[in-house]
């Protein structure tokens, strides 16, 4: 039985047949990603905590940081409007198309952040340099239990880890 989302079996073979659908899993299988447990996270949105601006459907290489934030107890709400300040002054940089910070529905001390730059430098020397972006590191370093960071580049539609 194919997935219900299909109207019928052609459907679900049309969309298996297309060539980033094709692609992925010949990564997926190659790289051997299945011996690994899957990790699903469910989360929040909020349009306080994203811009998008159309110029990232046009950009061939975006530069994409996924940052996920652990923080202490119940801190993530007081870094929450230092977060803000991040996606405000994200508006006003020419190079940075997408901020989005998200709270993982299950686990209400996490927070992920996306951002999209033209480049990894305007990301290192420009975005990552602004006085929100600083502000919120220095305001938050006491409250945040660990953070990741994952740089990524899109491939065939998919995100992957680029570095």
């Amino acid at each position: 039985m194919w997935p219900s989302r299909y109207a019928n079996l052609d459907d679900f073979k049309s969309h298996m047949a297309i060539q980033q659908v094709v692609d992925m899993f010949a990564w997926a299988n190659a790289a051997n990603v299945y011996q690994r447990p899957t990790i699903i996270t469910k989360l929040t949105y909020s349009p306080d905590l994203e811009i998008v601006k159309p110029a990232v459907a046009q950009q061939q290489d975006l530069f994409i940081v996924l940052r996920e934030t652990d923080y202490i107890g119940g801190n993530l709400s007081q870094s929450l409007p230092f977060v803000k300040a991040v996606v405000n002054a994200s508006k006003n940089e020419t190079g940075t198309l997408f901020f989005g910070g998200y709270e993982d529905s299950a686990n209400s001390s996490r927070l992920l952040t996306l951002t999209a730059t033209t480049s990894k430098e305007y990301f290192l020397e420009f975005h990552s340099q602004s006085q929100a972006y600083l502000s919120n590191d220095k305001n938050s370093w006491n409250i945040v239990n660990g953070t990741e960071n994952l740089f990524l580049k899109l491939k065939g539609g998919f995100l992957y880890k680029a570095i």
